[in-house]
């Protein structure tokens, strides 16, 4: 006996197709206002963007190389070092004989002499020893310069083109990680809408499996056909419960990850509805037509720059280096206080410096390094281009073909309803149907989710915005 009480039937239809309208969701949030909270917390992308930043304020600073370097230094000292203490007096400009007074001694050549003229006169050997023994002195010293570089083997240069060509690279960094985790973003909010219709299907068909398993009628083990219908509803219902678990562990995934980047998400959020190809289609849009290398790639081209203006600064150190100086000081103790200056040009050159041999076969190993790390990083991507570009493609007529095989198989499920109350089937034939039905809730769900990584996939790679 395999008929349903005809309001039983009409409940079951018009839960099915109504179901969609319940549920309303309490805290929705657009995907503009969640990428929003997420540019605004993300620190991965205030990382790279202060990244860029210093490396523009490093060019800044290097691009005014050429200005001349001005210093100064001031010092106050006590000495009983005799040299110091000649020189500090002879820059006081105040040196008189006094400071250059010795004692002899008996045994030396001079006090010898002495003697043997006249060997009364002790005056030599008692006179003040300042020159050698001058005590303890104070003084104060300033000095002001200025040093003015006129060739420094084009390290100076070559810095500030280096920071120059790694400002853009790190934009491009910048840039790139932006794409990234917008697309990152956008893949997992439209994953989320996957899910959620995913489970409003799966509870569509737990409810009328639940309906019909309360008022089927042949449960008896005496009936194998009925008895096997009874099972294998009981079996698909135990399978759409599993289903809804799963269904249940990766939305909270998901959300975790949300509420991770944004930061102050309710547990409660709720996506604004429509459908999943409809979200990629308003949100991951990507320039089709070939405008050069994405961002990343830019990024390793723009480090071959860099590393041919830091090969420069490596092997400056064995080039010479020519400038112009010019100092003023002034010398202050306990006699007067006086000034001196000097001026001139200077040349410097490393005659021999260990650490730098082979600098420049180890810039020359850098510069091929990130030659090929650049030509790798634009043939991967020409590769994953290719890659994507072809599964977008066949995942789009594909989603096409389910969402038309779902509407056909809600008929289909209304209809073998309807055959069942009336007996033009049984209970094994009506699970097949469901079962069927949530096959389909479980592909179309997967490849929602494939081909929403792939668009997050080509906005990375392709835009340029």
């Amino acid at each position: 006996m395999n008929r349903l009480p005809a309001f039983f039937t009409i409940t079951l239809l018009t839960f099915i197709s109504l179901s969609s309208l319940f549920g309303q969701e309490k805290d929705s949030i657009s995907f503009e206002s969640l990428w929003q909270r997420i540019e605004q917390n993300s620190d991965n992308l205030k990382a790279s963007r202060l990244d860029a930043d210093a490396a523009r304020i490093g060019k800044d600073r290097m691009s005014r190389h050429w200005l001349p370097r001005v210093y100064t230094d001031i010092r106050g000292f006590q000495t009983n070092d005799p040299l110091t203490i000649f020189g500090s007096t002879l820059l006081q400009r105040e040196a008189s004989s006094s400071d250059f007074m010795t004692r002899e001694k008996p045994t030396s050549l001079e006090g010898l002499q002495a003697l043997s003229q006249n060997p009364a006169d002790l005056s030599v050997f008692m006179r003040p020893d300042t020159l050698n023994h001058p005590g303890v002195r104070s003084f104060g010293m300033g000095t002001i310069g200025i040093d003015l570089p006129l060739y420094e083997a084009g390290a100076r240069d070559a810095a500030a083109e280096m920071y120059s060509k790694m400002a853009e690279a790190l934009n491009y960094q910048a840039l790139h990680t932006e794409l990234d985790e917008y697309g990152l973003t956008a893949s997992a909010y439209g994953q989320i809408l996957s899910i959620d219709q995913e489970r409003q299907s799966l509870l569509q068909i737990r409810q009328s499996l639940n309906l019909i398993l309360a008022r089927y009628q042949l449960g008896s083990a005496d009936n194998p056909v009925g008895y096997s219908g009874l099972l294998g509803l009981r079996g698909l219902r135990n399978r759409i419960e599993a289903m809804l678990i799963q269904n249940e562990v990766k939305r909270k995934a998901l959300n975790e990850y949300l509420a991770e980047m944004a930061g102050d998400l309710s547990a409660e959020w709720q996506p604004k509805r429509q459908t999943a190809k409809e979200f990629a289609n308003e949100y991951l849009k990507y320039q089709t037509d070939n405008d050069g290398p994405s961002f990343r790639t830019r990024y390793y081209q723009k480090m071959i720059e860099t590393q041919e203006q830091k090969a420069v600064i490596d092997t400056a150190p064995l080039r010479p280096k020519v400038g112009l100086f010019a100092e003023g000081q002034a010398v202050t103790g306990d006699r007067s206080t006086g000034t001196n200056y000097k001026a001139g040009f200077y040349m410097q050159m490393m005659l021999v410096s260990p650490t730098d041999i082979q600098a420049g076969k180890q810039a020359e190993k850098e510069v091929e390094a990130a030659k090929l790390r650049a030509k790798d990083a634009a043939e991967k991507e020409a590769l994953m281009v290719s890659k994507l570009t072809s599964a977008e493609a066949a995942l789009d007529r594909s989603l096409d073909l389910l969402l038309q095989s779902k509407l056909l198989l809600e008929q289909q499920t209304a209809t073998s309803l309807s055959l069942f109350q009336n007996g033009a089937i049984n209970a094994l034939q009506l699970a097949e149907v469901f079962a069927r039905r949530a096959d389909l809730v479980e592909s179309l769900s997967k490849a929602e989710t494939e081909y929403l990584q792939v668009r997050s996939g080509l906005v990375t790679l392709k835009n340029r915005r």
